[in-house]
């Protein structure tokens, strides 16, 4: 992916009214909301999008993620899930895929919850 370089100059951006209450409201540009996006996509590495590719599977039998995990990424599911937890709080990794995000955040608080009853 190219690299793409942010807009410096502020006279790139529109000025216009948005309501009665804010005359002078900014309005950012299609393009430069896309170069924003591809500037966000960039800062995930690509282990970690693959990860976040991984965790969008669905797992039917007990142990096969935990050997798919040492296959794929070669490490032990313990390491893998500590780099995973650490990924789930990158804002790039939102904006990557916000519903799994949030998704695998509710199940790490369900599991989190669950242990704090024991």
């Amino acid at each position: 992916m190219p690299i793409v370089e942010a807009p410096t100059a502020v006279a790139e951006f529109e000025r216009r009214p948005a309501s009665s209450s804010d005359e002078h409201a900014l309005v950012v540009p299609e393009e430069i909301q896309r170069d924003a996006a591809a500037i966000v996509d960039a800062a995930l590495t690509e282990p970690q999008r693959a990860m976040l590719e991984f965790e969008r599977q669905w797992w039917r039998q007990p142990g096969a993620k935990e050997q798919a995990i040492r296959d794929t990424f070669g490490v032990t599911p313990t390491r893998y899930y500590q780099n995973l937890n650490a990924l789930l709080e990158l804002p790039a990794a939102l904006t990557y895929d916000a519903a799994l995000v949030h998704r695998l955040l509710r199940l790490r608080g369900a599991a989190t919850r669950g242990r704090r009853l024991v």
